[in-house]
């Protein structure tokens, strides 16, 4: 069945063109793309490690008994989440970021091992996707030759992969008898190959074995496309340049760009982290193409807790650009009065709110 998604959330991530919301466990609960508030196509994303030295089934990342820590890098909008199993003496560091310079979620997953026991270890990825938070007309399938899990309705493409290739694959109807969850439980996917609808997909691949006191590194990518070579091109790109470089490739872009700042001279360390927190984080709201701020990352689409905010209101826009203009970011400031001068009404006003596209 479908999670229900906290109203709250803990982490966003993006690149003006795609944004991406976490909970504390690392487990991604919303997709926003090709625009920051318009459209969601995320119904679950999780991730599990498969070993049969740990018994059968899946051990998903964000249930107990594993303990969650996590921070963002005090200088870049890189997400790090330590997740812990102390029982059976595991430790995986989950490094998430979105590529400046393309439309691709970047997940770098090490597996340290302080137990006694050498272990084989596989990385299993479930996916359910509502692409444009539709239910209907959606399709799934995997590719073998580019070894890539696809998601698409329409123009919006996604494409699941990894750095190595895969050891199984399932494609599904997540509310059907055929879901691929249902055949994630044992860990061992039946090769499903294609599914439309309601769907579902998961991945299998292998880590590799594990000795005590060792280490081991997988990445995995999903980009994103308004056609399937979109999206495979975007896929082999990210895999050609491989997690770490593209991790280092946007820990250098979030730097840059901070450096156009005004620095806070004298201010005690934990302002200062929090003035470049809140800046960075105000960039992740702000929309590249058309100049448009968003309040939030959309959390309550259904409006129970709030009025919905995933949105451009001309009040909270106005505190960012301010803010903006303060800090000596006047690009960003300066492209939201355009932005608002193209949507101003003919007789003068601005309504409440509005898509980033001026809508």
């Amino acid at each position: 069945m479908p999670l229900k998604k906290p109203l709250l959330l803990d982490a966003v991530l993006g690149n003006a063109r795609m944004l991406i919301t976490f909970d504390r466990q690392g487990r991604v609960h919303h997709l926003f793309w090709p625009q920051i508030d318009f459209a969601q196509h995320i119904s679950q994303l999780r991730l599990g490690l498969v070993s049969p030295a740990l018994g059968a089934g899946v051990l998903w990342l964000e249930d107990r008994p594993w303990e969650h820590r996590q921070s963002y890098h005090p200088r870049a909008a890189l997400l790090r989440t330590t997740i812990t199993n102390q029982r059976l003496g595991l430790t995986v560091y989950l490094d998430d970021c979105v590529w400046p310079d393309g439309d691709i979620l970047v997940r770098r997953l090490t597996l340290e091992n302080s137990s006694p026991t050498t272990l084989p270890v596989g990385v299993l990825l479930y996916s359910a996707l509502d692409i444009e938070e539709s239910r209907r007309y959606n399709t799934v399938y995997f590719d073998w030759d580019q070894q890539a899990l696809l998601h698409y309705r329409r123009d919006r493409w996604f494409a699941f992969g990894a750095d190595r290739a895969a050891a199984g694959y399932q494609c599904g109807r997540e509310q059907g008898g055929e879901s691929a969850w249902s055949d994630c439980e044992d860990g061992l996917l039946s090769g499903r190959g294609i599914e439309n609808g309601d769907t579902d997909g998961a991945v299998l691949w292998p880590l590799e074995e594990v000795g005590p006191g060792g280490r081991a590194r997988l990445s995995i990518f999903l980009a994103a496309g308004h056609n399937s070579a979109e999206a495979l091109r975007g896929l082999a790109l990210a895999r050609r340049k491989g997690g770490d470089r593209l991790l280092e490739e946007a820990e250098a872009h979030w730097q840059r760009w901070l450096s156009r700042a005004r620095p806070l001279a004298g201010a005690h360390p934990a302002v200062e982290q929090l003035y470049y927190r809140s800046l960075m984080t105000l960039k992740l709201l702000s929309d590249e193409r058309h100049g448009a701020f968003i309040a939030a990352p959309e959390f309550d689409p259904d409006r129970i807790g709030c009025g919905g905010y995933g949105y451009c209101w001309g009040r909270d826009a106005s505190y960012i650009a301010t803010a903006f203009d303060e800090a000596g970011c006047h690009q960003e400031a300066r492209a939201f009065y355009r932005w608002a001068k193209r949507v101003q009404d003919p007789r003068g006003v601005w309504y409440q709110r509005y898509y980033v596209d001026g809508h």
